[in-house]
């Protein structure tokens, strides 16, 4: 059977042991991530990334710490720097607390690519609720037939779905994202936004999940949780991807595919 017979685990050479985790911080260095900064920063960053964890609420957090006034977004509207963000979204996690958000609750999205969506995946994450995305080519069975199942507590949609969200989501507090008409029958994300304070929170015992669906070519849209961030996830990606820090990335495809 050889050197390593049954009973006898292969031991790893300490060698192999030390060149991940070096191979880990040159890709991250590499990437500009690596960065120098005052202690106390690091220090208020090491906090939050231990209260809110390696995912999008952990993450908005700490870049608001580290780099409040940078860019953060641009989209059709204008720009959101870091900070703008991070107190947009206290803003409306309150909001959506207020109207039943709580730990373990689903928020589901029925959005474009647009700073609301991002808004209130960062929001709802940092209630410990899970994010749902719904494709936004869902015919109505389909959409009918997700909800039915998921139930989440909330729905956050752009007007334009409006025809396809009315009569299907019964006992679903709605909120519309984006609309172009003066005058919505719900309320808006925007309208939340103002009527409620940008206080920071404390971060919930359970850790937000990002849920995604499947395409249905085998049946109906099935959800598959993508877990949370981590460090391993964006050396894959940037091992791969030759993104820097400070670049600004065009999202092409839409959100709702993670």
């Amino acid at each position: 059977m050889g050197r390593h017979q049954a009973g006898h685990p292969k031991v790893r050479p300490r060698r192999q042991t030390l060149i991940r985790p070096l191979t880990s911080l040159k890709v991250l260095a590499d990437a500009g991530l690596i960065r120098p900064y005052r202690p106390s920063v690091l220090l208020q960053v090491a906090r939050t990334l231990h209260g809110w964890g390696l995912g999008v609420a952990g993450g908005y957090a700490a870049a608001a710490l580290r780099m409040p006034d940078q860019l953060s977004l641009i989209d059709d509207i204008g720009t959101l720097t870091f900070s703008e963000v991070q107190q947009r979204t206290n803003s409306l996690a309150r909001a959506l607390s207020e109207r039943g958000v709580v730990e373990g609750d689903s928020v589901a999205l029925l959005c474009r690519n647009h700073r609301g969506f991002v808004e209130a995946t960062v929001a709802t994450a940092k209630l410990g609720a899970d994010v749902v995305y719904l494709n936004t080519a869902f015919a109505r069975s389909e959409l009918v037939d997700v909800l039915d199942r998921g139930r989440p507590r909330v729905l956050v949609f752009d007007e334009e779905f409006a025809p396809l969200v009315s009569g299907v989501a019964e006992g679903i507090d709605l909120i519309v994202a984006r609309h172009e008409s003066g005058e919505v029958s719900w309320p808006t994300l925007a309208e939340l936004l103002q009527t409620h304070k940008p206080v920071n929170l404390t971060p919930p015992r359970r850790v937000s999940r990002t849920v995604i669906l499947t395409s249905g070519t085998t049946g109906s849209p099935k959800g598959v949780s993508r877990g949370t961030g981590s460090v391993a996830a964006a050396v894959a990606l940037l091992s791969s991807i030759p993104l820097k820090y400070g670049q600004r990335c065009h999202v092409a495809a839409p959100l709702f595919h993670a």
